[in-house]
């Protein structure tokens, strides 16, 4: 009973994925077809994110990835790990991810990605006001379940031009905590849905010095972005036609000073980003996001959920390209 109190009350407020912000750092999470794609060193990431500051128990999320290319092998790769808590309930996930480049012309190429990892989804028992949380079956039971999961995704680029499509959790993996396996229990059952991620836009060069292969100076950013998948970002289940959500993100680029951008999605909210580069290796990137929250009979208990705040650090190493052995015979 409490376990599927637990699941009805508080997975209504939970999300299946955190939400990444799309940003060129952190692309490769949606779609592994992108490990490799925006950058021309390794590069490693930290960041955390606090939603919706004025809901008790809203998303937490902490991150760090690499991502790296080995541009004589047409190869990318990243790896990522990340925690995500939601009131009692979080989710620790790895994975890593390999993509591999085509190139079709001077400035095009097409990259097809596979990715590989787990998920660790649990319930916080210290943070259950239940009479019966001390119960040892009611432990085991929201003890943590381990299970792999698998994505896939190809990204399109014919010169600034790209389109990229990706399917996350794409097991469609069912997670049970009930006791007696032999009896169905939809309450004591978390799947993880498959979600369909896109993007189509245009990389405009906004100076004739600007090299689009090795990401030198200034450029402007146009995108569309697409997500379809069971989205529950407030304390209720949107409707299947919410489900669908899409994205307009705008990003001024500089190697030399940093970046800014706006952004707006359907059914959340806008979103503001700045980016400094403290040095040619070492950047700091903040991002902002303010809910937009319609008013409808599902939504008419809900004023204010706060802002939500994401601080970035970006690290880029200097090192030596990795080179096909030369052969002396």
């Amino acid at each position: 009973v409490l376990i599927g109190m637990i699941f009805l009350s508080k997975f209504a407020f939970s999300q299946q994925l955190p939400i990444f912000n799309y940003h060129k750092y952190d692309r490769f999470m949606y779609n592994p077809a992108l490990s490799g794609i925006d950058i021309d060193k390794p590069t490693i990431v930290i960041s955390h994110k606090n939603q919706w500051t004025k809901i008790s128990g809203a998303p937490q999320t902490t991150t760090i990835s690499f991502d790296n290319v080995i541009k004589d092998y047409n190869i990318g790769y990243s790896f990522y790990l990340y925690r995500d808590k939601t009131g009692v309930l979080s989710r620790t996930s790895g994975y890593g991810s390999y993509s591999y480049i085509v190139k079709l012309g001077k400035s095009s190429k097409l990259s097809l990605g596979l990715s590989l990892g787990f998920t660790n989804n649990a319930i916080d028992i210290s943070a259950i006001n239940a009479n019966q949380k001390d119960d040892p079956k009611v432990k085991e039971n929201l003890s943590g379940k381990i299970n792999f999961d698998f994505n896939a995704g190809f990204n399109l680029s014919l010169g600034g031009f790209f389109i990229n499509f990706a399917v996350p959790q794409l097991f469609n993996t069912s997670i049970d905590y009930s006791e007696n396996k032999d009896i169905a229990s939809d309450a004591a059952v978390f799947n993880l849905k498959r979600f369909y991620v896109g993007a189509i836009g245009y990389e405009f060069l906004l100076n004739s010095k600007a090299k689009r292969d090795n990401l030198i100076g200034a450029r402007l950013k146009t995108e569309l972005t697409i997500k379809k998948g069971e989205t529950k970002i407030l304390p209720i289940k949107l409707d299947s036609l919410r489900d669908l959500q899409m994205g307009l993100n705008i990003t001024l680029s500089d190697s030399r000073y940093g970046d800014i951008g706006l952004g707006y999605t359907t059914n959340y909210g806008f979103s503001a980003t700045v980016g400094i580069n403290i040095s040619p290796n070492l950047s700091l990137n903040y991002k902002n996001d303010i809910p937009i929250i319609l008013e409808t009979e599902e939504l008419k208990n809900i004023s204010n959920v706060g802002l939500s705040h994401e601080l970035r650090l970006i690290y880029s190493f200097d090192i030596g390209e990795t080179r096909k052995p030369v052969n002396t015979k």
